[in-house]
């Protein structure tokens, strides 16, 4: 007997399979089931007993005419099901608007016996759009009668113009190279064109772990990272990938977690590793520069040398596992390369390594370096390397910053809960110049409940024989601003003993105060108060080292010109937004649905810190805002560039409303629901209870009304009161021609 049975195969619907019943027995073509995903060596067109496939489990039901069959996975060929972890989000493109801030910090210090001297560091810059023009400089100025001895440094004065679509940055004036780990960063006076992945911060650039696996049965499928969940989907039966696990800056675990549709639970954990170090595949970062090298910075305003320096780096991710690094640099006299690369070799760690090439002045010099890093299951190890032979220069050695000989560093750490965090180091140091070193450590972090923990320190300089230290520190955490700090350190013959007390203000602002107490050398004391509020921040305080008292004010903060009106508030060291609600004041203003303040008696407010190049959504609060004013959004994603303000405008027109009571001759409101129109206008109003009458889109005079009263059509004009706060209230008003109503 043929039958045509609706068939299931772990637990997916795969339609309608032809059988045949031979002795309450059933029997299916090879060909059947190959379509169906088993898989099979024997002839398409031979029978096959279904009870006769290994570990089939076969569930057939002749009333519905169904038959579900489950096999292992190891048997059946199915698509791969692909996942994604985090789904990929594009860069936004960033609006930025044009201004210029001044950033402060103010300190005025006064010891016993001396004048007191005013420091000041500022940052003044400029910005439109993408482009950012700033300056820092230092200045120290004596407050005594005549003045003398001031001193201003300037520090860095650069322009910069970032491309977001292609993720660079072209920088003029001063910069600093781009550096590898295992090169060195110069100051020049220049030119630099870098890749700058800020500008797309959405944009993933190292490598994203995947996990592999299979479901035996369509199932739920929960990713969890460090016990928090992260991902949760449906999987059919069959394998399936898992993209895009989040890449962590320390040691980790994620767990999967399979739920079949009969409740079944599996769970298989894996180790994270951090992946900073490489880049994806195809990705690829660089940096080149042209220029002076700057000398004697912050203290000289201008001091470059004469030679011209050319220098780049250049990494690419080769593999998910693999990324290849250059660098070359050079002078008139000097020419410098070297390559490297790092490797994720699985569970066994990441290992990466240098070789480094140099000429100067007839001599030839190299310089190699290894590195490694491993971490599972809170437990660490890292080690590195580098050796530098006695002719190798780069840039940064001709200008008097020498490389040492030799380094080497180990070192090991565990965490766990109930056992803290400890770790041990061991330093090895040989200089140019200098005779050799070697420090040894070791460091243990001991929580002692949810808010007190005590860390444990000892370091011995195995080139001294009296460098020895011991240290005992212990921290509690009152709340989330307020903190008390004791210590003991034991160097040499001479134990110190040291005390603080704090209290940081809120994100929001708010006032802070620290006490801080030290003895064993010379005595000292430290007592000071502090007010953020939305214009800065100010902060006083007195001290004393040994005899040596002193006292202190400071006062920080920035003056931002933007969209014609002046804004002062604490600095504004990364990005911010400007809010316009039409000259509307009052408006409560929001970011990410927190109130951050109000508009101001223009209409304004500067809403910082955002984050730059990624959507920050800002709001206003429409319940907070007159009757007679119409919204037409309520909020708004703001992307301002790196350093630059965004502008942001709430369209809040007043529709020029009013309502109008209707009346007829003898001064009795026309009925409700008599329709009237507006002169120009051919949809109808409706009046209500009372001749009441609510009209918008009015013209300050010359307001023309028809209404078709039951005794005959009427007219009626009128002219908005002037300056009326709100929706202002017309009439009584008489609709000419309309007899009264019985």
């Amino acid at each position: 007997m043929q039958l045509f049975l609706d068939t299931t195969v772990n637990g997916a619907h795969r339609g309608t399979v032809r059988f045949e019943l031979r002795r309450d027995v059933l029997w299916v073509h090879a060909a059947e089931l190959k379509r169906l995903g088993f898989n099979l060596s024997t002839s398409e067109a031979e029978m096959l007993r279904i009870d006769s496939l290994a570990s089939m489990t076969v569930d057939f039901d002749a009333s519905t005419q169904t038959i579900r069959l489950t096999a292992p996975i190891a048997s059946l060929s199915l698509p791969t099901t692909v996942l994604a972890a985090n789904e990929p989000v594009s860069a936004v493109a960033a609006s930025g608007g044009s201004g210029v801030l001044l950033n402060y910090d103010f300190y005025v210090m006064q010891a016993a016996g001396t004048a007191p001297a005013l420091s000041a560091f500022t940052e003044a810059r400029a910005f439109s759009g993408d482009a950012v023009l700033s300056q820092t400089s230092l200045s120290r100025v004596p407050l005594d009668a005549d003045g003398r001895g001031a001193q201003h440094r300037r520090l860095d004065t650069t322009w910069s113009r970032s491309f977001q679509a292609e993720a660079v940055t072209l920088r003029v004036g001063d910069i600093l190279t781009g550096s590898l780990p295992w090169t060195r960063t110069t100051r020049l006076g220049g030119v630099q064109l870098a890749r700058n992945f800020a500008l797309q911060p959405y944009r993933p650039t190292a490598p994203l772990p995947s996990y592999l696996g299979s479901a035996v049965l369509p199932s739920a499928l929960e990713l969890y990272v460090n016990g928090a969940r992260q991902h949760m989907s449906q999987v059919p039966a069959g394998p399936f990938r898992l993209d895009g696990l989040p890449s962590l800056n320390a040691s980790g675990s994620a767990q999967v977690v399979l739920t079949d549709v009969l409740g079944r639970t599996s769970a298989m954990t894996f180790p994270l590793y951090d992946v900073g170090k490489l880049l994806a595949e195809g990705l690829t970062d660089w940096s080149i520069e042209a220029g002076v090298v700057r000398q004697n910075y912050g203290l000289r305003s201008s001091d470059y040398g004469k030679d011209l320096v050319f220098s780049g780096i250049w990494r690419r991710g080769l593999t998910p596992s693999f990324t290849i690094e250059a660098h070359a640099e050079g002078t008139q006299a000097l020419r410098m390369a070297g390559m490297g690369g790092v490797l994720q070799a699985g569970p066994l760690g990441l290992i990466s390594g240098s070789l480094s090439h140099s000429q100067h002045a007839g001599q030839s010099g190299t310089q190699a370096t290894v590195a490694y890093s491993w971490m599972h299951d809170g437990l660490s190890a890292s080690m590195s390397t580098s050796h530098v032979s006695r002719d190798f220069r780069d840039a940064a050695s001709l200008h008097g910053a020498s490389h040492a000989r030799s380094t080497a560093r180990a070192t090991i750490g565990y965490g766990a809960p109930g056992i803290g965090n400890l770790s041990a180091s061991m330093v090895h140091l040989h200089g140019r110049e200098q005779d050799k070193s070697r420090l040894a450590s070791f460091n243990w972090l001991l929580p002692l409940g949810r808010s007190l923990s005590m860390s444990i320190g000892v370091a011995r300089d195995l080139s001294r024989r009296d460098g020895r230290s011991v240290s005992l520190n212990l921290s509690w955490d009152l709340d989330a601003t307020r903190g008390i700090n004791l210590g003991v350190h034991r160097e040499g013959n001479r134990t110190y003993a040291s005390a603080d007390a704090r209290s940081s203000e809120p994100s929001d602002g708010g006032w802070s105060w620290r006490m801080a107490a030290s003895s064993g050398g010379q005595d000292a004391g430290r007592a000071e108060i502090g007010h953020a509020g939305p214009y800065g921040r100010l902060s006083a305080g007195i001290g004393a080292v040994g005899k040596q008292n002193e006292g202190f004010l400071s006062a920080s903060g920035s003056l931002l010109y933007m969209d014609g009106e002046v804004f002062a508030s604490r600095r504004l060291d990364n990005s911010f937004a400007v809010v316009s609600t039409d000259g509307l004041a009052g408006v409560p203003v929001m970011l990410e649905n927190r109130l951050v303040g109000k508009t101001d008696a223009h209409g304004k407010l500067l809403v910082a810190p955002l984050n730059s190049y990624q959507k920050n959504l800002l709001g206003i609060d429409p319940m907070q805002l007159p009757a007679a004013v119409r919204v037409d959004r309520t909020q708004v994603h703001a992307v301002p560039p790196d350093r630059g303000g965004a502008m942001v405008r709430f369209a809040l027109p007043a529709p020029r409303a009013a309502l109008v009571v209707l009346v007829d001759e003898s001064a009795s409101p026309l009925p409700a629901g008599t329709e009237v129109r507006r002169d120009g206008s051919a949809d109808p109003l409706v009046v209500g209870y009372d001749g009441e009458l609510y009209i918008e889109g009015l013209q300050p005079a010359g307001n023309g009304l028809t209404a078709d009263t039951p005794g005959g059509p009427c007219r009626a004009t009128f002219a908005l009161p002037p300056s009326a706060p709100g929706i202002p209230r017309v009439g009584p008003l008489r609709c000419a021609g309309a007899s009264a109503q019985s």
